[in-house]
């Protein structure tokens, strides 16, 4: 019969005595294994589950005592596993196990181990259990302190569970899903975990509805939107407990949409009078630079004011007043920045050097209305649009000047002795140049070379 027992290497010391045994040897667990499996009687051997080191013919055996030997020994120093019994036990190592072979019958192994567990426990890693199957008893390396933990937290549970319990719930569950299949047959009480989940997984079906219902109510509209909150109500009144209802993410939009419906309700009056107000924001329709337009954007704005807060909520056409409001006062805006473009122009020689304010300008007027160029023109006390297009054709012409005089210059070519008329007609045309304007011939040092090389 094979029987296997897994352990960690490096949970056992060395042995400390080599008398009657093979020498030392690294990795072993004899010392441990002597201590804690073996019963020694007075005589001083061990009798009891396995040896401490290989068994000897006489000693361990053929007393009827020992049920099996046991040795573990690193290989590498070449120590014989099956050396010394050929007749009565052989110990092989398989990865993080050793394998025992006896002579015994199984139920006196099991039995024996099974004695010796409460002490196995404290010396092996994990937690032992004997299982036993048609051909082999196994000790298999438990954690029991998972164990123990996942019955402490079963026992945890109450008999009557109740949604305050879901964070029990899901740790015993957790825990217990952890557990190797040996461990599970440790655990009590495995089918109240399975009892508690239901109850809990039927509790959050009963939040996920009441979330639903109130999802569902939407912008709420009077009386349309009655049957929605009182379905909803009626689901959210009907869970179990205070955890539950306290589980309901949207509970406030619940109440705030009850509370809206309870204005609406009760204050007809209060509908139509923020309906009167809609009416006049929609009268305003699209907003012009206009005294017409202005009195209508204020006679809403006025009316809106006018209304009791509860009555300003029921008005739906608020953010299109803002608007309106907004936008009335952006075109304004914008004729105030054109009067002050043109005001920093007025007077002045326009040049090339005027390049952005002129652009700026010209692209400011482009964007006003009709409606704002006729404010503009009251507010300049001229044609605003006559005067853009002077600003704009005086530029050009300054701008066609330098460019002229930068053509003219690159036309020069190399100097000959007949380059004396084309230099002077250059000089003569940069002369009448502005000073702010001959800065922008950016050739000018090809000019004065040619006259320099003409002179020489």
């Amino acid at each position: 019969v094979e029987y296997r027992v897994r352990f960690d290497n490096t949970a056992f010391s060395v042995s400390t005595t080599t008398v009657g045994r093979p020498p030392k040897y690294t990795n072993t667990f004899e010392s441990e294994w002597y201590s804690y499996v073996q019963q020694t009687t007075n005589d001083g051997y061990g009798y009891g589950l396995g040896a401490i080191s290989q068994p000897k013919p006489g000693q361990y055996v053929e007393n009827g005592y020992g049920y099996m030997s046991i040795v573990y020994a690193d290989l590498d120093y070449g120590y014989t596993l099956d050396s010394g019994a050929p007749d009565y036990g052989k110990t092989s190592i398989v990865a993080s196990r050793v394998i025992f072979t006896a002579t015994k019958d199984v139920d006196n192994v099991a039995q024996a181990f099974e004695l010796d567990i409460p002490v196995l426990e404290t010396q092996i890693v994990g937690q032992q259990k004997v299982s036993r199957t048609t051909s082999a008893v196994q000790i298999k390396s438990l954690d029991m302190a998972a164990v123990n933990n996942v019955n402490a937290l079963i026992a945890a549970i109450p008999a009557t569970v109740t949604y305050a319990d879901k964070a029990k719930v899901e740790a015993a569950k957790t825990a217990y899903a952890a557990l190797g299949d040996a461990e599970k047959e440790l655990v009590t009480g495995a089918d109240k975990i399975t009892a508690a989940e239901a109850a809990i997984s039927a509790m959050d079906a009963a939040i996920a509805n009441v979330e639903t219902l109130i999802s569902a109510i939407g912008d709420v509209i009077y009386p349309d939107s009655k049957a929605k909150i009182d379905a909803a109500r009626s689901a959210y009144d009907a869970l179990t407990d205070d955890a539950q209802k306290a589980a309901v993410d949207n509970y406030t939009a619940l109440t705030e949409a009850e509370a809206e419906y309870a204005a609406l309700e009760a204050n007809a009056a209060d509908v139509a009078a923020a309906a009167a107000v809609d009416a006049k924001i929609e009268a305003i329709g699209t907003v012009k630079y206009t005294a017409a337009s202005k009195a209508l954007i204020d006679e809403a704005d006025a009316a809106f004011k006018a209304l009791t807060p509860t009555q300003q909520g029921l008005v739906t056409k608020k953010d299109e007043l803002d608007l309106a409001i907004a936008t009335y006062k952006a075109l304004g805006g914008m004729v105030d920045t054109a009067e002050e473009e043109f005001k920093v122009l007025e007077g002045k020689t326009i040049t090339i050097a005027d390049e952005d304010a002129v652009m700026l300008l010209n692209s400011t007027f482009d964007a006003l209305q009709p409606e704002q160029i006729v404010a503009l023109d009251a507010k300049l006390g001229y044609s605003s649009a006559e005067k853009a297009s002077a600003y704009v054709a005086a530029y050009e012409a300054s701008c066609a000047k330098v460019s002229n005089v930068k053509a003219l210059i690159n036309a020069i070519g190399a100097v000959t002795l007949e380059s004396g008329s084309a230099i002077e007609t250059v000089e003569n045309a940069y002369a009448q140049l502005l000073d702010i304007e001959k800065t922008y011939v950016d050739n000018y040092n090809t000019l004065t070379e040619a006259r320099t090389a003409y002179n020489k």
